[in-house]
């Protein structure tokens, strides 16, 4: 029995599944959401004690599970390797790892990371260990436990046999799982770029979803913006995809530009944002590549669950994905006339007149307009705070230091 129970106010119920073009469970919609432990079934293997002691961390900030990486290789990993050829009773190990997420209530996104098996036949195999494993452990009273698996981790530049330089063998991989039993929602890789044609060579059957690691350079509000821009330009081939890895505060996140900036706030409007635009979420930490101090010291860890609960439940149904440009003037709440021009309100507006925003742009007061009356909640995704206001149009000065989310009603 753990002793820190989950204690996410809507828990996954039930197998997590798309139906209408949601995730939803047995509850209803879900906003998934998950927090990446890169190394922490490889720290489950020898330490079980510290493992349990972060799974418990996450089942208490209200995470749905973790996001962890099954195989691990080279002089990175000195120390921390894993795999099914050098990891004795590996399928053991997982089984039991597998059933202390399911205890807390947690469910488990399964990374491939490095491509350690030679041949195609090697790897259909593990596909169908994954699916025989999660089955040995499955009751009525949790039927399902591996809530999204992929095929690789950024399989274009992790497997040395090249096996995966063609997709469909990635697809191969997921069809022997499927046909093993396996229930996970299913992505090959995340795709180098975000271009359509990219993402199309990716996302293909049986993939449920699209997977993004989303870009990393630039400033904050910049690196929120290449999470709206796929979905809202059409480049995804599938409607609900997932920030596997998005950028993240701590020095073991590479190539990421101007890191100090990503403290809860900006952190907390990158998890907002993805949520908005269809994607669940996976918050990333230089902690969540490798656990040394804890998950829980890493910005944004607190928040993104937080403004997570904060979000409409439904809010990834039907809807017109917009910015505050001209463009579209018939239909946005929120206009930036005026306003630096790095501020940026992207989002999306439901038939019934109901929103949901992130703002955000440089550090200071930054004068918008209220293009039309509504009901409107500004949060600090940073802290949670929030104030209701019943508006009509006119100029509105909002503050930040990097970003505010916007959920409301036309009236």
């Amino acid at each position: 029995t753990p002793p820190v129970p989950g204690s996410h106010p809507n828990p996954l119920v039930g197998r997590l599944r798309i139906a209408d073009g949601l995730f939803v469970d047995d509850s209803g919609p879900v906003l998934p959401l998950f927090a990446h432990a890169g190394d922490l079934f490889s720290l489950f293997t020898r330490d079980r004690p510290r493992a349990r002691q972060q799974i418990d961390v996450v089942a208490a900030d209200g995470y749905h599970g973790v996001r962890s990486w099954f195989n691990l290789r080279g002089p990175y990993w000195a120390g921390r390797e894993i795999g099914p050829d050098i990891t004795p009773d590996y399928w053991d190990e997982a089984r039991d790892f597998l059933w202390a997420l399911t205890v807390r209530g947690l469910r488990l996104i399964w990374s491939q990371g490095d491509q350690v098996l030679p041949t195609m036949a090697e790897r259909e195999n593990y596909a169908i260990s994954i699916a025989r494993t999660e089955q040995d452990i499955a009751s009525p009273q949790s039927p399902h436990v591996v809530a999204f698996l992929d095929a690789g981790n950024e399989a274009w530049q992790t497997d040395p046999w090249r096996l995966y330089d063609d997709p469909q063998n990635m697809a191969r991989f997921l069809r022997a799982y499927q046909n093993a039993g396996g229930s996970a929602l299913l992505t090959t890789t995340s795709p180098p770029g975000e271009t359509h044609q990219e993402m199309v060579a990716y996302a293909i059957p049986p993939s449920h979803l699209y997977d993004l690691h989303t870009y990393r350079g630039d400033h904050s509000w910049d690196k929120r913006r290449h999470i709206f821009g796929p979905p809202y330009e059409g480049n995804p081939p599938l409607r609900l995809g997932i920030g596997s890895e998005p950028p993240g505060g701590g020095p073991l996140v590479s190539a990421s530009e101007n890191k100090h900036e990503l403290d809860d706030e900006a952190v907390g409007c990158l998890a907002a944002m993805s949520l908005i635009a269809r994607q669940a979420f996976v918050w990333f930490s230089g902690e969540g590549v490798k656990i040394h101090l804890g998950l829980e010291t890493e910005p944004g860890f607190a928040s993104c669950p937080r403004i997570a609960r904060m979000l409409p439940r439904d809010v990834m149904r039907s809807g017109t994905l917009h910015h505050s440009g001209q463009t579209w003037h018939s239909i946005r709440v929120f206009s930036l006339d005026g306003a630096h021009p790095e501020v940026r309100c992207d989002g999306v507006m439901h038939a019934d007149g109901t929103f949901a925003y992130v703002l955000d742009g440089p550090t200071g007061v930054h004068r918008i307009h209220v293009e039309r009356p509504c009901d409107v909640t500004i949060i600090n995704p940073g802290t949670g705070e929030a104030h209701s206001f019943s508006m009509t149009t006119g100029p509105w000065d909002v503050s930040w230091v990097r970003g505010r989310v916007l959920i409301g009603k036309v009236r």
